[in-house]
């Protein structure tokens, strides 16, 4: 969260490229993070949700209408983050992908130089030794993400650092006064992209909000211009939703808080994040100096706190839910122990602790969905352009797979989320001895198995994703809604571990041009 230091080396000192003078120059090393992130990220690609809210972009600018040509199941902020790269990448002529990837990267830069200026305008005590630390936060944001690059909550925790920044500026009395108007809207502004992602993470702003009004003695802190300008954006948000897309609240938000909400995994949050999580914080505890600690540790400390809500209220288990709490838990140890005056030391155990649960908290980020490229090619090869389908649940069987082989996405949902949900929360109601609820949720169920028939029967995919790993899915349809008779005439293409792809009879063998 730290501007960059631009300090030259000595004059008359000999050009020595060893590790002490790379660590002591964070400008070069933040330049040399931004340009390994690309390659590395080849690794994950295009990340499922980005690739499908691409097509979603891609559909609206060709004439479809969101939720009603477009199932999307995300309010419409979240295909507005990426209109504007998709619209100048159809306009230039290259892949929205790149023009994504880019936008996140520049994000990246443009914030942390943001939140580093501010911190240096302030005059915080640590911001000289927290300059050192800009490339290790660069490297949280654009190296470590993985399969999260690119996601919502990765952009808008990105965007959220200046206004961190000028939270530390506000929780901290003995500093001068803070900046005026323009520095605290564009922080606000930039802040309130992950609160219009999910609200949930408004927390993850409220909390910081508090602390600078508690230290302050003063509620003055909670009317500063950032925050006018965040709610301010809240209600134009509201009212352009209203105005333009009444079916999200019309239709989609009651299914979602009724089919989709509902189904939650604690038990696939606590054990890869919140065991990590914990350490995390006795090692900050550990670190923890004896008097009040420092506004630079406490602010992104309490942002990290707020972001844990979400993660337990959505309880989804999926990474990027995490990434936020644990990026920020980690800014706050390494500020407390790298840059802080008053930290405790910690022994060389605890170091190694501190690395290693590090590594644990990044960890679930990194496998990857990336289809396998004998899969791509395979498709690629028996036909140009496919229209495809997909028979399961996860997102990521789908896209960007889709993507890859230029197909064409035949159907109105991403994937069968709603018949499972439906499934899985009549099977929860049976165990409960709610016969009326189970029903009700059965019928939901045989409601979309029913249109996703006539779907497949309309359209005639070329192409069918079937999940390997779904099997309770897949043998629901089987028995109770003519999974044989939906798939009649479809002979066997490839697969891999996950998937099984499917090809139309007539076109097996049929010449790619």
């Amino acid at each position: 969260m730290s501007v960059v230091d631009t300090t030259s080396a000595t004059p008359g000192s000999g050009f020595r490229l060893d590790a002490s003078w790379l660590f002591s120059r964070p400008l070069l090393l933040s330049c040399l993070v931004l340009l390994l992130a690309p390659l590395l990220q080849l690794r994950w690609g295009t990340i499922p949700d980005t690739s499908w809210l691409i097509h979603v972009g891609e559909a609206m600018l060709s004439g479809e209408r969101l939720y009603i040509d477009l199932f999307e199941t995300n309010p419409p902020f979240s295909v507005w983050l990426y209109l504007p790269a998709v619209t100048l990448a159809l306009r230039i002529g290259v892949a929205p992908e790149l023009v994504v990837h880019v936008m996140v990267y520049c994000a990246a830069a443009v914030s942390v130089a943001f939140a580093g200026l501010i911190q240096h305008r302030s005059g915080l005590a640590e911001a000289s030794a927290m300059r050192r630390l800009t490339p290790l936060v660069l490297a949280l944001l654009v190296l470590l993400p993985g399969n999260a690059f690119s996601e919502r909550e990765h952009i808008g925790l990105i965007l959220l650092l200046p206004l961190l920044a000028l939270q530390i500026w506000r929780a901290s009395p003995e500093l001068p006064k803070p900046p005026g108007s323009f520095m605290s809207v564009t922080a606000g502004l930039m802040g309130s992209v992950l609160f219009l992602v999910k609200p949930y993470f408004g927390l993850a702003i409220l909390l910081p909000a508090l602390l600078a009004a508690w230290r302050g003695r003063s509620l003055r802190p909670l009317l500063a211009p950032e925050y006018w300008t965040i709610a301010g954006i809240s209600v134009i948000y509201l009212a352009a939703v209203l105005t333009s897309h009444p079916e999200f609240l019309d239709r989609i938000y009651p299914m979602m808080v009724d089919v989709y909400a509902p189904v939650r995994t604690y038990y696939g949050v606590l054990v890869p994040y919140g065991l990590m999580y914990a350490i995390l914080l006795v090692v900050l505890w550990k670190a923890r100096p004896s008097g009040p600690v420092p506004a630079s540790v406490a602010v992104p400390l309490l942002a990290s706190l707020g972001s844990v809500v979400p993660v337990i209220i959505m309880a989804k288990g999926w990474p990027y839910h995490a990434y936020p709490a644990m990026t920020l838990a980690i800014i706050a140890l390494a500020t407390l122990v790298l840059a802080s005056r008053v930290a405790r030391p910690l022994d060389t155990t605890w170091r190694w602790i501190a690395i290693l649960v590090v590594i644990g908290c990044m960890s679930p980020l990194w496998p990857t969905h990336k289809p396998s490229s004998h899969i791509v090619e395979t498709i690629r090869s028996s036909l140009e352009r496919p229209s495809v389908t997909i028979i399961s649940n996860s997102l990521s069987k789908a896209f960007p797979l889709v993507r890859m082989i230029d197909g064409r996405w035949a159907s109105l949902h991403v994937c069968d989320w709603l018949g499972v949900s439906a499934l899985l929360l009549s099977v929860e109601a049976t165990d409960r001895g709610d016969e009326a609820e189970a029903a009700r949720y059965r019928a939901i169920a045989d409601d979309y198995i029913d249109d996703k028939r006539a779907e497949f029967e309309r359209a005639r995919p070329d192409i069918v994703i079937v999940s390997r790993d779904q099997e309770y899915w897949t043998g629901y349809l089987r028995r109770f809604g003519g999974l044989d008779a939906m798939l009649a005439g479809y002979e066997f293409l490839v697969e891999d571990d996950e998937i099984r792809v499917l090809i139309r009879g007539d076109l097996l063998g049929a010449d790619a041009g």
